[in-house]
């Protein structure tokens, strides 16, 4: 009997060193792709920023989604490690989509495109944006010096849908905040001053083209999380009838409309000529991969 637990416990020794021999040589996650970011796995306090200035708790409720009363009532949101679009998706790209699935929408009568499957507005064209229009022969054309402005006028079902056609989504509103603030809490994605924000999409009367703003970036390299355009993402603070965007935008018309607090809920079916998107992604780490086999 004791010959046999002794072998019992070689045994046991014996896999426990060759697991962890397997581990050790566990492949890395595989390169984020140069046009993403990737951010590691963490724990979000939705709200809360290292120190917002007195004069921007000034801004609406339904304008600044920073809990600056009780930050210590704040629970953490754990959210796994993500890649995002290190840019806003631009006109040529949401153009091209549409243009290779010409079957798949539709334009109404009062220019918005619209899916076929699921009846769902997409996009306005003709009421809201001058950057992008449908031909008569059913094909999206872009303004001259338009392709590499952020698509605007995008319902939250177009936006959702062109990430999904990209074999990714849009991202969570703990994790554009992530990306936003980072675990410092920052206010601005490039950090806290206030210098220099001519290099920031904002006060202007369009969009500039996308990753030219010198000033708005973030350490890890994502462009224009404060200024450019609002961007759609999925929350848990959405109500059934309006959803949220994060972000300022270029009819920003203050500082305090940029910070990574910025927030506003609308429709999901609405469309404006300040609001865009980007997509994400998840990362399957080894570890994951691990307990899934």
């Amino acid at each position: 009997m004791l010959a046999a637990s002794v072998v019992i416990v070689g045994v046991c020794a014996a896999l426990m060193v060759w697991r962890q021999r397997e581990r050790s040589q566990d492949p890395p996650p595989p390169p984020a792709s140069p046009n993403m970011a990737r951010f590691p796995a963490a724990d979000v306090y939705l709200g809360v920023f290292a120190a917002l200035p007195d004069v921007c708790r000034q801004l609406p409720v339904d304008e600044n989604c920073a809990e600056w009363r009780h930050p210590e009532s704040v629970r953490a949101t754990h959210i796994a490690a993500f890649e995002l679009d290190r840019k806003e998706t631009t006109n040529d790209d949401f153009s091209a989509w549409l243009n290779t699935h010409t079957n798949d929408w539709s334009l109404e009568a009062d220019g918005v495109v619209t899916d076929r499957k699921k009846h769902l507005p997409l996009l306005a064209t003709t009421a809201c944006t001058g950057d992008l229009s449908i031909s008569p022969g059913g094909r999206a054309e872009l303004t001259a010096g338009a392709a590499q402005r952020p698509v605007t006028c995008v319902t939250w079902y177009g936006a959702e849908m062109y990430c999904r056609a990209q074999n990714k989504r849009l991202p969570h509103e703990a994790e554009w905040e992530f990306a936003a603030k980072g675990a410092a809490g920052r206010l601005f994605p490039w950090g806290v001053d206030t210098d220099h924000l001519d290099d920031v999409a904002y006060h202007l009367s369009a969009p500039r083209a996308v990753g030219t703003s010198a000033k708005d970036v973030s350490p890890e390299g994502v462009y224009d999380l404060s200024g450019n355009v609002m961007e759609w993402v999925q929350s848990e603070r959405n109500t059934p009838d309006k959803w949220v965007v994060r972000g300022g935008s270029f009819l920003s018309d203050q500082p305090c409309r940029l910070l990574g607090s910025k927030c506003a809920r609308i429709s999901v079916k609405n469309v404006g000529r300040n609001v865009g998107f980007r997509c994400a992604r998840g990362v399957v780490e080894p570890s994951q991969q691990e307990r899934t086999q």
